[in-house]
C-alpha cells in the first residue's frame, strides 16, 4: 500500500520565512504578526499602517510569492477565489468580510470551541477590520 503525504506546512520553515520578511523590511524582530493587506480603500490602509506600532504588527501591502509562507494573516476585501485559495494554501489566516459569497467557505473562529477558519468583519470600515486584527492577535499563539 502506498503512503500518501499530507500537504502540511512546516512551522520551523514558516517561522524562518517570517524572520526573513521582518529583516528584509527592516522591522523589529519582536513584531507579533506579519499581515498582508490586500484591500483597495486607502483610508483603511492608512489607518492600519498608523496603528501598527501600537499593536506591534507589520502590515505589508505587497510581498513576493516565495515569501507568502512567512505571512501570518491576510486582510482582503474581494471574494476572488483564486487569491483566497493561494493565501489559504500557504497557511495564512484570513481576515475577510462576512458576505454571502464567503458564507460557504468561511466560518468565524470561535476560540472557546476551536471551530471556524477565519476572522470575519461585518462592516467594511477601519474599526470593524481593526477589531478582527485584534481578535486574530489574541489567538495567534494559542496552543
Amino acid at each position: 500500500m502506498k503512503k500518501t503525504q499530507k500537504n502540511t506546512i512546516s512551522l520551523p520553515k514558516k517561522t524562518e520565512m517570517r524572520k526573513n520578511i521582518l529583516r528584509n523590511h527592516k522591522q523589529k524582530s519582536s513584531t507579533r504578526a506579519v499581515i498582508l493587506v490586500d484591500i483597495q480603500d486607502e483610508e483603511i490602509r492608512k489607518f492600519l499602517k498608523e496603528s501598527a506600532s501600537f499593536i506591534e504588527v507589520f502590515f505589508v501591502d505587497e510581498i513576493e510569492e516565495n515569501e507568502l509562507l512567512g505571512v501570518d494573516a491576510f486582510i482582503i476585501d474581494t471574494e476572488n477565489i483564486t487569491t483566497l485559495k493561494k493565501y489559504i494554501q500557504q497557511g495564512i489566516a484570513p481576515i475577510v468580510f462576512d458576505s454571502n459569497e464567503n458564507a460557504e467557505i468561511f466560518k468565524d473562529f470561535d476560540p472557546m470551541k476551536f471551530t471556524g477558519n477565519a476572522f470575519l468583519y461585518k462592516q467594511k470600515n477601519k474599526y470593524a477590520i481593526f477589531s478582527q486584527v485584534c481578535r486574530f492577535l489574541e489567538n495567534i499563539r494559542y496552543p
